[in-house]
C-alpha cells in the first residue's frame, strides 16, 4: 500500500513537469511572433521613391495660379521691413506752456552783441515821432512809397509805438530823409543797394539819410510788394541798433532770408533795452535828472556781456510796480504745473481779459489751447490756437494748430499744416516726428523717405526720424 502511494505521487509530479514544459514553449513562440509584428508596425522601413507620384503640396506649389507673385511678395516684404525699421522720436512733440518772460525781466535779446566801448547813437525818445521825408514821392513807381512806409510802420506797430514816425513833405523839418535814385551805386552797397548814414556834428545827431534805389543790383525793378523786407533791417540801424543778431529769424540778422521778414519780439526787446542807456550821440541832450534814471556808458565800460545784462536787469527792476496781469499769469502757470487744469483755464481766461497788447493776447491764447488739449477739449483748443496764430503767426503757434488736428483725428488737415510749416521753417524739429507718424500710418514710403532725408540734412546725427541700419 505504501508503494502504491509513492507511485501516484510520482505520476502527478511527472504530469506537472510536462505541463510546465509545454507552457514555456508556447510563451517563447508567442514572443518571437510579436517581435516580427513589431518590425512591421513600429518601424518605418525605407521605400523606393515613386517618380510618378505627386510631390508633397505643403513644401512645393506647382499650380501657377496659386503661386503668389514674387515681385509683389518681395515689394511688400521690403516696404513692411522699411516701415518697421523707422525710428520716430516723439519725446518732445507735445506742446507745453513756457512761463511768460515777465515784464520785470529782460526777455530774449541780443544786447550782448553790442560793443558799448564804441558809443551809442540814439534818438532822444522825447523827440518822437521822427519825421520822414520821401524824396520825389509823387513821381515814384506805383506802390514804391507805400513799400517804404510799410517798413517804418512795422517798427512802430511791433514796438507798440515805442518808436513813432510821421511823414512830411518838407525835407528841412525831417529827421530822416529817404532818397530814391533810379539805380544803386556801381558797387551796390548795403542790402541790394540800400544804405544809410548819420549826419553828426560835435556829438550831436542832426539827422539821418537812407538811399533806396528804384532798381536792384541786377538792374531789375525793385519788387514794391516786398520792398519793406529789404528796408526794415536798415531802419533798425537808423534807430541805433549798431550790431547784428545771431538768430536767423530776427530782422537784424546779418543776412536777409525768408525766415526774417517779420520783426521778432527779440528785435523789439533789444531796441527797447537799448534806450535805457545814455547815448554818446543824440539829437537832443538829456538833462541830468533824466540821465540819473538811465545807465551811463561809463558804468558798462569794459564789462563782460553777462555783467552788462545784470546791470541792465537791476536798473529795470528798480522800484517797478506790480503788474496785475503778471500776477494772474504766475497764478495760472502754477496751476498748470501742478496739473490743476480747470483752475489754470480760469486764470488764463482772467488774464486774457486783462491783456492789452497783441503779444500778450497771443501768448495767453496759446496757453489756453494747451490747457484744452490736457482737458481733451479739442475744438476749443483749435479755436485758441488759431487765434494765437492769427495774432502772431510764429512757427510754434502754427505747429500747435497742426498738433491739435493730429491728436483729434483730423490727420488730413494736420498733414497740410505740417507740410506748409516745414516748407517755410525746415528746422522746426517737432514737425518731423508728427508728420512721419502720419506718413507711416498711410504707408507712404516715398514721402517718408523724402522726409527722413530732409531731416537728416538739417539735423545730422540728432535727426528725430531715421531708419535703423
Amino acid at each position: 500500500m505504501y508503494r502504491n502511494k509513492i507511485l501516484v505521487i510520482t505520476t502527478i509530479l511527472i504530469a506537472l513537469l510536462l505541463g510546465v514544459m509545454i507552457w514555456s514553449a508556447n510563451v517563447v513562440a508567442d514572443h518571437n511572433s510579436q517581435q516580427k509584428d513589431d518590425n512591421v508596425i513600429g518601424v518605418e522601413l525605407p521605400q523606393a521613391q515613386d517618380q510618378n507620384s505627386e510631390p508633397d503640396k505643403i513644401t512645393e506649389i506647382t499650380d501657377e495660379e496659386e503661386k503668389p507673385s514674387e515681385d509683389e511678395d518681395t515689394a511688400d516684404d521690403s516696404e513692411n521691413s522699411q516701415l518697421s525699421n523707422l525710428v520716430i522720436d516723439t519725446s518732445n512733440i507735445v506742446p507745453t506752456i513756457t512761463k511768460r518772460e515777465q515784464s520785470n525781466t529782460l526777455g530774449r535779446n541780443y544786447i550782448d552783441q553790442f560793443d558799448f566801448s564804441n558809443g551809442l547813437t540814439l534818438w532822444n525818445i522825447s523827440t518822437f515821432p521822427l519825421h520822414i521825408y520821401i524824396e520825389g514821392e509823387d513821381k515814384l513807381p506805383a506802390g514804391f512809397a507805400d513799400g517804404i512806409k510799410v517798413a517804418f510802420n512795422n517798427w512802430q506797430q511791433a514796438s507798440e509805438e515805442f518808436v513813432k514816425f510821421e511823414y512830411v513833405t518838407d525835407p528841412t523839418i525831417a529827421e530822416i530823409v529817404v532818397s530814391t535814385p533810379k539805380k544803386p551805386k556801381e558797387d551796390c552797397p548795403g542790402e541790394n543797394g540800400i544804405e544809410y548814414e548819420f549826419n553828426k556834428k560835435n556829438n550831436r545827431l542832426l539827422g539821418a539819410s537812407i538811399v533806396v534805389p528804384q532798381t536792384s543790383c541786377t538792374g531789375t525793378d525793385v519788387d514794391t510788394a516786398s520792398l519793406y523786407t529789404l528796408l526794415q533791417h536798415t531802419i533798425g540801424h537808423i534807430l541805433g541798433i549798431n550790431t547784428h543778431s545771431q538768430r536767423p529769424a530776427d530782422v537784424m540778422y546779418s543776412t536777409l532770408s525768408y525766415e526774417n521778414t517779420i520783426l521778432s519780439d527779440i528785435d523789439i526787446t533789444t531796441l527797447k533795452l537799448l534806450y535805457n542807456f545814455v547815448p554818446s550821440v543824440t539829437n537832443k541832450n538829456y538833462t541830468n535828472t533824466e540821465m540819473r534814471k538811465m545807465i551811463r556808458l561809463a558804468d558798462v565800460k569794459n564789462k563782460k556781456p553777462n555783467e552788462i545784462l545784470n546791470i541792465l536787469s537791476t536798473h529795470i527792476n528798480a522800484n517797478k510796480p506790480e503788474d496785475p496781469l503778471e500776477t494772474t499769469l504766475n497764478e495760472a502757470y502754477e496751476y498748470y504745473q501742478n496739473g490743476n487744469y480747470i483752475k489754470a483755464q480760469k486764470s488764463y481766461l482772467t488774464a486774457l481779459n486783462k491783456a492789452e497788447n497783441a503779444l500778450d493776447k497771443a501768448y495767453i491764447n496759446n496757453c489756453l489751447a494747451i490747457i484744452c488739449i490736457k482737458l481733451q477739449k479739442y475744438p476749443d483748443a483749435l479755436n485758441y490756437a488759431n487765434m494765437a496764430t492769427e495774432i502772431s503767426p510764429i512757427p510754434k503757434n502754427k505747429y500747435l494748430s497742426a498738433y491739435i488736428n493730429f491728436v483729434s483725428g483730423n490727420e488730413t488737415e494736420a498733414q497740410a499744416n505740417l507740410e506748409n510749416l516745414l516748407a517755410r521753417y525746415p528746422k522746426f524739429i517737432n514737425a518731423y516726428s508728427v508728420l512721419a507718424q502720419i506718413y507711416k500710418k498711410q504707408e507712404n514710403t516715398d514721402k517718408l523717405n523724402a522726409l527722413v532725408q530732409q531731416s537728416k540734412e538739417h539735423f545730422m546725427d540728432s535727426s528725430p526720424i531715421y531708419y535703423k541700419e
